[in-house]
């Protein structure tokens, strides 16, 4: 029958035709390397749908009752015009753009707006401090950390001279009531905001308060106390101004009249009464200066001509006549030589000229001899009266320099007294225009801004904003979620999907087995198989064994090794079934039982039946002891076919064995797995896990191929990274054991049992779900699954 199934087989599906393979399966990639996508995204959001729809509940829960235990503030605005100092003003709510050079000024008032002062000045006229809201009490339970505070540094008693500093009873009622004052103030500048409106000259004034009337109330009375404190500052600006320039006017008066009175009386100490005196000395001895020098040269002249050394110029200056017979003989001489270009000597015109000019020329000798007796004696006298003049004028130059050195040096201190004077005349002339100028102005009583519209009583409260608040807590629980979701996504490192499998340990996922763990209580896994064929579970275990048929290349019997990581994870179920599903498709197969450290383990699982293949009475354990013969453990049955299926032998240890080791070591396991490799189409070894023993590396040298098995939800990752590096090549695939089909189904990976589970209704045995495995598909689908499934 062996020979039969492998010739049947050989290679090929049970129609004879070529079983697909797979394509190899793509490389190796390290863990947390996997992209995650929008759509991986999305699985993982839903796949947390609990978790995310719990923490949406918990935030939005929390957030509702915040608001309902929050105390409602109330904002209302009021709208200030500081008003320009050159345009016209606009109308009242427009906005007034402001100049670059009143910009400075605009912040000013905002600062005034928002000054201590101002704010102190409210809070006494509308006693904030007799306000619960503002006023500042002493908490009658303190918490905690004050009394562990007040433990370790405790207040000292307002009676000791230290604490008080020496102060009186009234210096301290006073400070006290100082201190709560400032504290009602710097809550009431928290509650107010002062905004400017774009680049005009309008000012938002804002006031938040717990009743809605105060809030008005308290923005109304900041800008009308602003606008009052500036008439009133300004009316005693004024008046400040106009007393000042009088108490200065009434000094300088006095000083300009001291000043004056010191230029008087240094004029008398200093006999200097005329005006411009400098000027005039400076005048006379110019004048003298001229004077002596003209003297001194009449006086050289005169001494010339006295000498004998003055020429025919002095003598014709002298005497007229002299000069007009030098005329008539230069015009007699001039006629003689026109004359004589045209006549000869003896022309009477030449004889007549001649006697002309011979009388000229007496003439002039006469008329010079009585000048030279002229000149000389006015020498003589123009000489003494020269010398008499020189030296009065020399005597008088004298005098007045020393008189004019004594005046300069007088002058300079009059001179400085003159311009103190002046000074305080001028400044004195000023101040009193000034005052002149303010006086008739009178003071003004006009603010420098106004209010354009007042604080309205508002009828919603501003905080908090319900609706507003909803939406980014429902957005914040979306985002913290989402958080949530994936830090839980990442700790829950559990081995679940094949995708897993491949990214840590390199391995293709052969199938994914349903968890029938209540079925195995009273019935047996091949039982499964055998009688619901079309069930989930028989399904991927048959699934499993064409998955690890199609990994062979070379057709014949073939021997593997199923193993785990470590105990618990369902690899003696899954080497039964793995028999099991074989004997379904008219293949011959033994499931060897060599987990000799926990002997008779399936027995225990399934109960004290075994099927009709089962070993009578010898186990492994005798046989490798050479107390048993092979016949003795397959049976007389093994050839014999049960129904329409091959045989399927289970060949168990049952006894316990002294060496585990040893006998996995022993030639004769060699020969028993030889024998039965030539016997059965397939040899199914079960071995211990891999991590605590390595029988199943020992095993696997008589073995083509191994299955690790890892329990779905439980085995940790690098539990299963470190059995697959242990184990060696000969690792074939993983299988996931005891998978909750309706919890993968609902958290969405995105893989065969996502899509098995929404089509799995299409295809029923006789119109309905095999069960138990039916439920869980409708579970899955979130659809009330019928009476008979």
């Amino acid at each position: 029958m062996a020979s039969r199934a492998l010739k049947q087989f050989d290679g090929r599906g049970l129609v004879g035709q070529p079983i697909p393979r797979e394509a190899p399966p793509p490389p190796h990639t390290p863990p947390g390397a996997a992209y995650i996508g929008l759509v991986e995204l999305m699985r993982i959001l839903k796949r947390r749908g609990r978790l995310v729809l719990a923490t949406i509940a918990v935030v939005m829960a929390l957030t509702i009752l915040a608001l309902m235990m929050a105390t409602p503030v109330y904002k209302s605005s009021a709208v200030m015009l500081v008003e320009p100092t050159s345009d016209p003003v606009a109308q009242s709510g427009t906005p007034v753009v402001a100049k670059p050079d009143e910009e400075l000024r605009i912040a000013t008032r905002m600062e005034l707006l928002q000054s201590r002062a101002l704010a102190r000045r409210i809070a006494r006229n509308m006693r904030l401090a007799e306000d619960p809201e503002f006023a500042v009490g002493r908490d009658e339970n303190p918490g905690i950390v004050r009394r562990l505070i007040a433990l370790v540094r405790p207040d000292k008693n307002s009676g000791d001279p230290e604490y008080t500093g020496g102060m009186s009873a009234k210096d301290i009622q006073q400070a006290s009531d100082q201190a709560e004052m400032e504290a009602v103030t710097s809550r009431l500048m928290d509650r107010i905001t002062v905004e400017r409106v774009q680049k005009s000259h309008l000012v938002s004034i804002t006031a938040e308060s717990q009743n809605p009337y105060k809030a008005s109330l308290l923005a109304n009375r900041l800008a009308e106390t602003y606008i009052k404190g500036q008439v009133v500052e300004q009316g005693d600006a004024y008046k400040a101004q106009v007393s000042g320039l009088r108490q200065r006017v009434e000094q300088l008066r006095e000083r300009v009249n001291l000043a004056d009175q010191a230029v008087i009386d240094y004029r008398r100490s200093n006999n200097l009464f005329a005006s411009r005196s400098e000027e005039m000395n400076t005048a006379m001895y110019a004048r003298l200066s001229g004077a002596l020098a003209e003297a001194r040269a009449a006086s050289a002249q005169s001494s010339a001509r006295a000498s004998g050394m003055s020429g025919s110029a002095a003598l014709l200056a002298s005497s007229p006549l002299l000069s007009e017979l030098k005329g008539q003989e230069a015009l007699l001489g001039k006629r003689m030589a026109e004359l004589s270009s045209f006549y000869g000597p003896g022309h009477p015109d030449m004889v007549n000229a001649k006697a002309q000019l011979d009388d000229v020329q007496k003439r002039i000798a006469a008329e010079t001899g009585r000048a030279q007796a002229a000149v000389g004696r006015e020498a003589a006298i123009a000489s003494g009266a020269v010398g008499a003049s020189v030296g009065t004028l020399a005597s008088e130059l004298g005098a007045l320099r020393s008189a004019n050195s004594h005046e300069v040096a007088a002058s300079v201190g009059l001179r400085e007294l003159e311009r103190e004077a002046e000074t305080s005349n001028a400044l004195y002339v000023s101040l009193m225009a000034q005052l002149k100028e303010v006086g008739g102005r009178g003071a003004n009583d006009k603010p420098d801004a106004r209010i354009v519209s007042r604080a309205p009583i508002p009828d919603s409260p501003a905080y908090p904003e319900v609706k507003r608040t909803l939406v980014i807590a429902f957005i914040g629980a979306l985002a913290l979620a989402a958080i949530l979701a994936f830090v839980v996504e990442n700790l829950d490192n559990r081995v679940r999907t094949a995708d897993q499998v491949d990214r840590l340990l390199g391995l293709p996922t052969l199938a994914m087995i349903p968890d029938v763990s209540d079925q195995l209580a009273f019935r047996q896994p091949h039982e499964i198989i055998q009688h619901e064929p079309r069930s989930v579970f028989a399904e991927s275990v048959r699934n499993l064994y064409i998955e690890l048929l199609a990994q062979f290349d070379q057709p014949g019997s073939k021997v593997v090794v199923v193993t785990s990581p470590l105990a618990n994870e369902g690899k003696s179920t899954v080497a039964n079934s793995l028999a099991a599903a074989a004997t379904t498709l008219g293949h011959s197969a033994v499931m060897l039982d060599v987990d000799l450290r926990k002997p008779a383990v399936y027995d225990a699982l399934i109960g004290e039946e075994g099927t009709s293949h089962a070993a009578g009475h010898a186990d492994i354990v005798a046989y490798l002891n050479d107390r048993a013969r092979l016949d003795q453990l397959i049976g007389a049955e093994a050839d014999i076919a049960d129904g329409d299926h091959a045989s399927f032998v289970r060949i168990n240890a049952h006894e316990a064995a002294q060496d585990p080791g040893a006998l996995i070591s022993s030639p004769r396991l060699a020969k028993l797995i030889a024998q039965l490799r030539e016997r059965f189409d397939l040899v199914v070894l079960n071995a211990p896990p891999i991590l605590p023993v390595r029988d199943a590396k020992i095993l696997a040298g008589y073995a083509d191929g191994a299955l690790m098995v890892l329990r779905w939800g439980s085995t940790h990752p690098d539990a299963a990274r470190v059995a697959v590096e242990l184990f060696g090549d000969k690792m074939m695939g993983a299988v996931l054991n005891r998978v909750d089909y309706a919890e993968h189904a609902r958290r969405n990976y995105g893989d065969a049992i996502h899509y098995y589970a929404q089509y799995a209704g299409q295809y029923p045995e006789d119109g309905k779900m095999p069960k138990p495995i039916g439920r869980i598909f409708y579970r899955a689908l979130g659809r009330t699954a019928p009476a008979d499934a």
